[in-house]
């Protein structure tokens, strides 16, 4: 009995051993951020970041945060079917966690419009190994974002609506419909104020008017010479 108990406390003692030695690394580490945003076009932004990354360790040469979270390689996918299946974009350059973009990019693409689905999901996947030797490719979990619904456009405005919204047109301002209606002999609308400029418009207008009333009508001195040369 002694033996088989002292051969129990060896195998826990060494099962204690291994659980101290293996990282215990969270269940989401080494993986891609992701969020995206859309308009009514089918135009969609997409921002991947790189997880926070380990703890650097301060008695090491290297940074291991900084390693952990760089990535030269991050598939970039879409859905229109609510995440069933993606449809990967072409693999860019950009499209990587490193210290010169601080571990985050942003990419645009346009969905197809023929016709424009009416949600989407957008996912990033490290696609190449880490840089601390993390799990990539296959062994890389997808992260997708939020089910975005594409917002419609508003209607494109026609010649018919756009006269609708036009303002009314104003009226006439006093100064002119009382000059004309005092040049064309008609009487001048009660109510209407004569001030300054429009005051001076109006009598020379009347002025005019008077000098074309006594043009129509001969002079009184001329009918009674002709009377008398006749007489």
């Amino acid at each position: 009995m002694p033996v088989v108990t002292a051969r129990r406390g060896l195998a826990m003692t060494a099962v204690v051993i291994a659980l101290v030695l293996v990282p215990a690394y969270p269940a989401q580490a080494h993986h891609a951020e992701v969020r995206a945003k859309t308009s009514c076009t089918g135009q969609v932004t997409v921002t991947a970041t790189a997880w926070p990354g380990h703890a650097d360790k301060p008695n090491t040469a290297v940074n291991e945060k900084t390693l952990s979270r760089t990535n030269p390689k991050i598939a970039i996918s879409y859905s229109i079917d609510r995440g069933q299946s993606f449809s990967p974009l072409p693999q860019k350059s950009e499209y990587a966690f490193t210290a010169a973009n601080r571990y985050t990019f942003t990419a645009t693409f346009q969905l197809p419009n023929h016709p424009l689905a009416a949600t989407v999901v957008v996912s990033a996947r490290a696609a190449a190994p880490w840089a601390d030797g993390g799990v990539a490719a296959s062994g890389s979990k997808q992260q997708t974002s939020a089910l975005l619904t594409i917002p419609r456009c508003p209607p494109t405005p026609t010649p018919s609506t756009l006269a609708s919204a036009a303002p009314p047109s104003r009226a006439p301002t006093g100064r002119t419909s009382t000059a004309a209606a005092v040049s064309s002999g008609d009487p001048i609308p009660a109510g209407v104020l004569l001030t300054g400029g429009g005051a001076a418009v109006v009598l020379a207008a009347a002025g005019w008017w008077a000098l074309r009333q006594l043009s129509a009508y001969p002079d009184s001195r001329s009918k009674t010479r002709r009377r008398r040369t006749r007489g």
